[in-house]
């Protein structure tokens, strides 16, 4: 508002000019996508990352995404709005989602014990092995190690795809017919393991491979089409490893530039900026009773935490308000955050998992975020 003593100190004549120029500043500054852009661009520098792109979002659109830098470091190409991204870790959410849709659908229950879903070999199961509930599996509560051992990861890098139910089976075996490392349902424990075994009990309950069921059972209800699994091919960005002396080297394609196909249920998929949002405003939907994949109720379930306030695919703070997870195989980073009480979100990838890579982006995203 111009006061009096505004009107009598400054000329007429420049009046106009000064409003527009404050206006134009203001709104400049408040700009989402300029604001994202700005912070990314600090998080790019702070990095060192060869590419990054970013976007916020509410649940009806995006608000702003921006992307910067090369796909790769050894050669000229700039980064590109559609262009696909490693989420590593950040895929659990998708698989704890396609759980929740078969618990809807009465195939298992959160309390259903490994005992009952893989019946045919428990004989071979530890007695407490056979105890874990679906829920424990996807809540790291299993007592499960973090990885398959050494030598089944070797083995499963030489098979590539081939047999992959066959291949998560035998992970899972070898898994559960040893003593847990701690009592199902007392400690949080990060595991991979346990995701892996939740792909084999997606495949022993519907008599497929656990990238055909996501692939119909999540991406196909949402119109997801960018997604894949193994790290992007072609003209894709490639995901990027130090060399000795600092350099970012470009790594290969599918799942040579990846953890083996049997980590696909634990984080081994792409997808392009635009659709991973799909999924997350699905996500936030939920809450209001509006998501398309599962029941209000189902997507409460998912987010509320257990132990260690982790949820099931979501680390959970503010009683479940506020979700958060990165996820990285060490070529590739990604982080996504969404306020549920809010209804907004934001997300970041980059081509590289180095040393400064995760902090520089979560500092960026939190001021993107910012009112």
């Amino acid at each position: 508002m111009r006061t009096p003593m505004m009107r009598s100190r400054t000329c007429p004549d420049l009046l106009a000019p000064l409003l527009a120029f404050l206006f134009s500043s203001i709104f400049a500054v408040a700009d989402p996508t300029d604001r994202l852009r700005a912070e990314l661009e600090n998080a790019h520098k702070a990095s060192g990352a060869p590419g990054m792109a970013a976007a916020t979002f509410d649940t009806k659109t995006i608000l702003a995404q921006t992307q910067l830098g090369v796909r790769r470091a050894d050669k000229k190409g700039d980064v590109e709005a559609g262009d696909l991204w490693h989420i590593g870790s950040d895929g659990k959410a998708i698989t704890a989602t396609l759980i929740a849709r078969l618990v809807e659908s009465g195939k298992l229950t959160w309390n259903t014990s490994l005992k009952e879903i893989f019946h045919d070999s428990v004989g071979n199961l530890h007695p407490q092995a056979q105890q874990i509930t679906i829920q424990q599996l996807l809540s790291h509560t299993a007592g499960l190690p973090a990885n398959p051992p050494d030598d089944l990861i070797n083995e499963a890098h030489e098979a590539g795809d081939r047999n992959i139910r066959k291949q998560r089976m035998k992970i899972a075996m070898d898994a559960l017919t040893k003593a847990p490392l701690s009592t199902p349902g007392t400690t949080f424990l990060y595991s991979n393991t346990g995701y892996i075994i939740a792909g084999a009990v997606i495949e022993e309950l519907l008599g497929t491979t656990w990238e055909k069921a996501i692939a119909k059972e999540v991406f196909s209800p949402l119109g997801i089409k960018s997604a894949g699994f193994g790290a992007p091919s072609g003209s894709q960005p490639r995901g990027h490893q130090l060399s000795d002396d600092g350099s970012r080297q470009a790594v290969e394609v599918g799942y040579a530039g990846d953890n083996p196909a049997i980590y696909g249920p634990a984080g081994g998929m792409h997808l392009s900026l635009a659709d991973w949002v799909v999924f997350l405003q699905d996500q936030m939907l939920g809450h209001q009773g509006k998501g398309r994949l599962l029941e209000k109720e189902s997507y409460r379930k998912l987010h509320q935490p257990i132990l260690n306030n982790y949820a099931m695919g979501w680390l959970a703070g503010k009683g479940g308000k506020v979700l958060q997870h990165d996820g990285s195989n060490t070529y590739w980073y990604a982080t996504v955050t969404l306020h549920l009480d809010t209804g907004r979100g934001s997300v970041a990838v980059a081509n590289d998992a180095g040393p400064k890579t995760g902090a520089a982006m979560h500092r960026a995203m939190a001021r993107a975020l910012q009112e």
